[in-house]
């Protein structure tokens, strides 16, 4: 239930994974996935055993900041940390189990939450890094989802909510943050956080890393939770908050750090209706794009000023009705951005009006617009802008969207032509990388480009047509095509028999500009049947290095 409180130093056992590149170029990614209750994961062990959401959190999700941070263009170094409350086995993780002098003793809490070990294990990554490398990481950034984003501004501002509000993160852990010491990290990447308690606004002085926040259309609470980040920022005379923060919203995600598109079905819902284990197959490769942008951003303006895109966030308050009022909504669903198309949408368990918003809620949000300079308006990215499934919203939490791909006739009908919906991606990277909100080094990748769903056959061999579409400020005719990985072992490497690989330039959809059409010897790739993303893997003849997924069925 409730987390009790450790009024100690105490001892904690967790697995960590640290990810360095050969050529480490001096940057480190430390990253914390979101908390839950003890009871959430005691159950989700026991419908899934070893393949709890938590494991999946370090094997798929966290891939929209590790593919990103690990990407050759940068070569940072990734350290995260899993802080999933049951161990193998099914016993609880020594981190949820008080266990020293005075000390809860033997009581589950949830300790997940507490900002000294966050800082603990950036520290740790740090002193690894030294003694594996010789030398300190250049520049050391935290990512963190939901709790793990809370916990990391909680660091920031110098504010442990988890000892009864006592300021106590500073170096010894029981005085205040000392500004003076040095930081801990150098800016931070929140996606989804601040849903837990606002900061007092008279401890946030020691705010001194900028913080770029990524929240979503769907999850309202965890939202508000970010602007009352942001406003408690905004209420101390002494920040200027466009020093210090900015905020984005995207556009139909659920509150959960993976892809809602790769979610294959609803889980169940009880013993007559077991969890589908597909529906945990997220892989967060929709947000990539996104994160590495942003990634980058957060990194010129913490080592060179140089500030990231202005501020974007959805709503606009209204006096009447008393409601956030949303853009690119349905008609009948103004009040709340959760359905872009009522014929393919749901949503369950979030109102719709929501419940008016308090007196507060209307002040952080017109405080936060205001401070930030926001524009109204939310990220959407292809896979919202270029449907080719329905959208299922449960809510907010740690499984937040399912989705119902389109079959053929359905597909067709709403685009007319594979081009038109190849265009729609390309014109959708365009527009973002336009305004700094895209990674160009993730490609607009179409396996089967001539076919809806892009079902692979396993044995049929033969091979297997993908296509890498150019954009304005990316030329596919310039990849080198012996390069290229698909669904390989090894990424970036180029392909172990070059002759496997045959590509044409073409202009696949139409648009004016050349694409690369490459075919692989199917037999070549491992890929395994129930595969739902295959990622692609090259570099241009200047030497730029780049990536790209496609979804698929890929079937025996």
């Amino acid at each position: 239930g409730q987390p009790a409180t450790l009024r100690c130093h105490y001892t904690y056992a967790l697995p960590f994974v640290l990810r360095i590149p050969p050529d480490w170029s001096g940057g480190l990614v430390t990253f914390r996935h979101g908390a839950a209750a003890l009871a959430l994961w005691e159950q989700l062990e026991a419908d899934l055993g070893s393949r709890s959401i938590g494991r999946i959190f370090h094997e798929t999700s966290d891939r929209m900041v590790s593919d990103v941070a690990l990407q050759p263009g940068r070569r940072w170094a990734f350290f995260a940390v899993n802080y999933v409350g049951v161990a193998p086995g099914g016993t609880h993780n020594t981190l949820v189990l008080g266990g020293e002098p005075g000390c809860t003793e033997g009581t589950p809490t949830q300790g997940i939450a507490d900002v000294t070990i966050t800082r603990d294990h950036a520290l740790l990554a740090r002193h690894l890094l030294k003694t594996l490398r010789g030398r300190e990481p250049s520049m050391v950034f935290g990512a963190g989802h939901s709790a793990g984003g809370t916990v990391h501004m909680l660091l920031n501002a110098g504010v442990d909510h988890r000892r009864a509000g006592v300021v106590q993160v500073g170096d010894n852990h029981l005085t205040p943050y000392d500004e003076t010491s040095g930081r801990i990290f150098d800016g931070f990447l929140s996606l989804q956080g601040g849903a837990g308690p606002p900061l007092p606004s008279a401890s946030t002085g020691g705010v001194t890393a900028p913080t770029i926040f990524i929240s979503t259309d769907v999850d309202r609470p965890g939202t508000f939770g970010t602007i009352n980040a942001i406003n408690e920022m905004a209420l101390n005379p002494a920040l200027h908050v466009p020093d210090l923060a900015r905020l984005y919203t995207v556009r139909n995600m659920p509150h959960l750090d993976s892809d809602f598109v790769l979610s294959a079905a609803r889980p169940g819902s009880g013993p007559t209706d077991p969890v589908n284990p597909e529906y945990l197959k997220g892989g967060g490769e929709r947000l990539k794009p996104l994160t590495g942008a942003l990634l980058d951003a957060l990194a010129r303006w913490a080592t060179e000023g140089v500030p990231p895109p202005p501020s974007l966030f959805n709503g606009e308050f209204f006096t009447c009705p008393d409601r956030i009022v949303f853009h690119r909504t349905s008609p009948s669903t103004t009040a709340f951005p959760i359905v872009d198309d009522v014929s393919l949408d749901t949503h369950v368990g979030l109102p719709n009006p929501p419940a008016p918003l308090t007196p507060a809620q209307r002040t952080a949000w017109v405080n936060v617009r205001t401070a930030l300079g926001a524009a109204v308006g939310s990220i959407v990215l292809p896979e919202t802008a270029c449907r080719r499934s329905g959208l299922h919203f449960l809510g907010a939490g740690p499984i937040g969207a399912a989705v119902t791909p389109f079959d053929e006739p359905t597909f067709l009908a709403r685009w007319g032509t594979q081009a038109a919906h190849q265009t729609c991606r390309v014109e959708t990277v365009e527009a973002l990388a336009a305004i700094g909100l895209y990674d160009e080094t993730v490609v607009t990748v179409d396996v089967l480009p001539e076919a809806f769903p892009n079902v692979v056959h396993l044995a049929e061999g033969g091979r297997l047509p993908v296509a890498i579409l150019s954009t304005a400020r990316f030329d596919a005719t310039e990849i080198v095509p012996g390069s290229l990985r698909m669904a390989s072992a090894t990424s970036y490497g180029g392909a172990e028999h070059p002759a496997d690989v045959q590509a044409s330039e073409v202009d696949v959809n139409g648009d004016g500009r050349l694409d690369l059409l490459v075919q692989f010897r199917l037999e070549r790739l491992r890929l395994t049947p129930g595969d739902i993303v295959v990622d692609l893997w090259g570099r241009s003849s200047r030497g730029d290095l780049f990536t790209g997924s496609d979804l698929v069925d890929v079937v025996e």
